[in-house]
C-alpha cells in the first residue's frame, strides 16, 4: 500500500492506494550458468520466478511429472520444471485468471518455485504458481555438434534443459538398454532416450536428417529427449508415425474444435512404405478404390489410408504386400470428423508380397471414444475383447459393443461384413463377444457424443462370438396366486449367441417329479409357456426354464 496525502488550510486528507506486487523475474541463465566443476546452480535452494516458452509439454513425460521452458535461443537458457504428483493434477492460472489443468508446447508461462539440484541436474521444484499467458512463437532448436553435448563434453552443461538439434547423423548404436540409443555426426556420438513417445525404431546405420529434443541429464549421462515423432527425421522414406502423431495438448483441443488433430505435415509431399492391412476392393469406396497400409513395427500412429476416385488408379493389393507410395498429405473431412490420408500421385511400387501383417494391439472399447485415446489408432488394426452387444439397431448398419469402459460402434464398411449382416442380422443385444478385430475409422459422427470413431472388421472371422450359455432373464407369471383350476403363463427373455432350437419350462407339484412344457418364441427374445392347473388346493409348484 502507498499512502498519499493532500493538505489544504482547513483540511488534511490521507488515502491508501493499493498496488500489485510483481515478483522479480529471474533469467534462466542466471540459474543455470555456472563455472563450478560440479555444475550446481549458484541459486540452488532459492525461490525464484522465471518466465519462458514451453519447449516440451508434460503430457507424455514419465507420469506427467516434467515440462521444460526456455527464455532465449542460447546456451544456459532452458530448465526442467518438476512435480512429483504430476502436472495433470496441478491448477495452472490462465491469462484470464481461470484455472486450467493443462499447458501446451509453445505456451508463454511464468513459474514460481525452488531451484534444486537432483543427481547433478538443475530443476525447478516445489512450484507454487504457474501462469499461462497464451501461445507464443515456438523457439527454434539450437544447432549443436554431438561432441558439444555428449557426456564428458566441457560444453554439455550449458545446454542442459535447452532445445537442441543434431543434423546429418547416423544411428551408431540402436540399443543401449532402457530405451536409449545413440547417433554419430562428424564430431562424435550422443545418446537419446525414450522418456517421451516418438515412435521411431532405430536400426544401426540408419541415416537421419536431424534429431531434435531437449537435453537432459540422468544416470550420469547427457541425453537428447525427442518429444514426438517429427523430432526424429529419417533420410529418404518418411515413416508413417511422423505424419500421424500430434501432441496430446492438441488432442485435448480436438475434442471440441474437431480440427486440432490435423497432421502437422498436411500439404507435404512424401514417400512412405508399409504393409497392406486392408486390401483394395474389400471396403466401400464409391466408384473409387482405397486401401490401408501400416508401418512394419505397428503400434499407435502407424497406419494410413489412401483413396482414389478412379478405381483403376491402384494395382490390386493384398494383405501382406509391402508397398512404397508417393503423394501428398491431406485431411479428408466427413464433417466434423476427419482423417489423415496420403493422396498418391505416382505409381505404387510393390516391394514384396506375402509378409506378416504388423501385430494387432488389444485396446478397450472406451479407448475408441475420444481423440486423446482414439486418434492414435486411426486406420490401425486393433482388437477389443470381452464385450457385450449394447445396441443392434443403429443407423447405417452400425451396432455397438461395450467391455465396461464405454461403448464403441461397429460398422460394415467392409463388403464381407455388410453381406454377413445382411444374411444373419446384427447380433442381438446382450450377445457376448469374445473379440472383435478391425481398423479404426474416424468417419462422420461427433466427438460430443463419442460417435466419431468406429471399429471396422474386415471379415466375419474377425468377430468371435462367445460360446457360453444362453442368457435367461426377466421372467414373470400370471396370476401371482393361482387358483387350483388356473393355468399359469410364464413369460421371459432368452438370448443366445447361436440358434435357440427349443426352450422348456420344467415344473413339479409339491414333491412330485418334474414334468415339462414347451415354450414358444412370441417376439424377439421373448418366450412364453403355460404351466397346467394343479387342481389341488394349497399346492406348491416349483419351476425353472431350460
Amino acid at each position: 500500500m502507498t499512502k498519499a496525502k493532500w493538505s489544504m488550510p482547513w483540511l488534511t486528507v490521507s488515502i491508501l492506494l493499493p498496488f500489485a506486487v510483481v515478483a522479480q523475474v529471474t533469467a534462466i541463465k542466471d540459474i543455470q550458468e555456472t563455472s563450478d566443476a560440479s555444475g550446481d546452480s549458484p541459486k540452488n535452494g532459492e525461490t525464484v520466478t522465471i518466465s519462458g516458452i514451453v519447449t516440451a509439454e508434460f503430457w507424455g513425460s514419465s507420469n506427467n511429472r516434467t515440462f521444460f521452458i526456455q527464455d532465449a535461443e542460447e546456451a544456459w537458457s532452458g530448465i526442467m520444471v518438476y512435480n512429483y504428483d504430476g502436472w495433470n493434477t496441478f491448477d495452472f492460472t490462465g491469462a484470464d485468471g481461470s484455472t486450467v489443468n493443462s499447458l501446451a508446447l509453445g505456451d508463454s508461462v511464468t513459474v514460481t518455485g525452488t531451484v534444486d539440484e537432483y543427481n547433478s541436474k538443475t530443476e525447478i521444484v516445489d512450484v507454487t504458481a504457474v501462469t499461462i499467458h497464451g501461445v507464443a512463437d515456438h523457439l527454434d532448436p539450437i544447432d549443436v555438434l554431438a561432441s558439444a553435448i555428449n557426456t564428458g563434453s566441457a560444453t554439455a552443461e550449458q545446454y542442459e534443459g535447452v532445445l537442441v538439434r543434431v543434423v546429418d547423423a547416423v544411428v551408431d548404436s540402436a540399443d543401449l538398454g532402457y530405451g536409449e540409443w545413440s547417433v554419430a555426426d562428424t564430431s562424435g556420438i550422443v545418446r537419446l532416450d525414450d522418456v517421451m513417445a516418438y515412435y521411431y525404431t532405430p536400426a544401426d546405420g540408419d541415416s537421419l536428417e536431424e534429431v531434435v529434443g531437449v537435453l537432459d541429464y540422468s544416470f550420469d549421462n547427457f541425453k537428447i529427449l525427442p518429444r514426438l515423432a517429427n523430432d526424429v527425421v529419417e533420410l529418404g522414406v518418411t515413416r508413417i508415425q511422423r505424419i500421424q502423431q500430434v501432441l496430446y495438448s492438441d488432442l485435448i483441443k480436438a475434442g471440441t474444435d474437431e480440427e486440432s488433430d490435423f497432421s502437422y505435415m498436411t500439404g507435404d509431399t512424401v514417400t512412405i512404405e508399409g504393409i497392406v492391412t486392408m486390401p483394395t476392393g474389400l471396403s466401400y469406396a464409391g466408384a473409387g478404390v482405397k486401401f490401408i497400409y501400416q508401418d512394419v513395427n505397428g503400434g499407435p500412429w502407424s497406419s494410413i489410408l489412401s483413396y482414389d476416385p478412379d478405381s483403376t488408379a491402384f494395382p490390386v493389393l493384398y494383405e501382406g504386400d509391402h508397398v512404397r507410395a508417393t503423394g501428398y498429405i491431406a485431411e479428408y473431412s466427413t464433417g466434423p470428423a476427419n482423417m489423415t490420408e496420403l493422396f498418391i500421385t505416382e505409381p505404387i511400387e510393390i516391394l514384396d508380397t506375402g509378409l506378416d501383417t504388423p501385430p494387432v494391439e488389444v485396446v478397450e472399447t472406451g479407448d475408441l471414444r475420444w481423440p486423446t485415446e482414439a486418434e492414435q489408432w486411426g486406420t490401425v488394426n486393433v482388437r477389443v475383447k470381452g464385450a457385450t452387444v449394447t445396441n443392434n439397431d443403429l443407423s447405417y448398419g452400425e451396432w455397438a459393443v461395450d467391455d465396461g469402459s464405454g461403448s464403441v460402434r461397429i460398422d460394415d464398411d467392409s463388403g464381407e461384413i455388410a453381406a454377413w449382416q445382411e444374411e444373419n442380422g446384427r447380433p442381438p443385444v446382450g450377445t457376448l463377444v469374445d473379440s472383435i478385430q478391425g481398423w479404426v475409422y474416424h468417419h462422420y459422427g461427433s466427438n460430443s457424443d463419442s460417435t466419431a470413431y468406429k471399429l471396422e472388421p474386415l471379415y466375419p472371422a474377425d468377430i468371435v462370438i462367445s460360446g457360453g450359455p444362453p442368457v435367461i432373464k426377466d421372467y414373470s407369471r400370471s396370476p401371482c396366486v393361482p387358483k387350483p383350476d388356473s393355468t399359469v403363463p410364464v413369460t421371459g427373455s432368452i438370448s443366445d449367441n447361436s440358434t435357440i432350437t427349443s426352450a422348456e419350462i420344467y415344473y413339479a407339484v409339491d414333491a412330485g417329479s418334474y414334468q415339462s412344457v414347451a415354450m414358444t418364441n412370441t417376439s424377439g427374445t421373448t418366450y412364453t409357456g403355460t404351466i397346467p392347473a394343479t387342481s389341488t388346493n394349497g399346492a406348491r409348484v416349483h419351476y425353472y426354464v431350460k
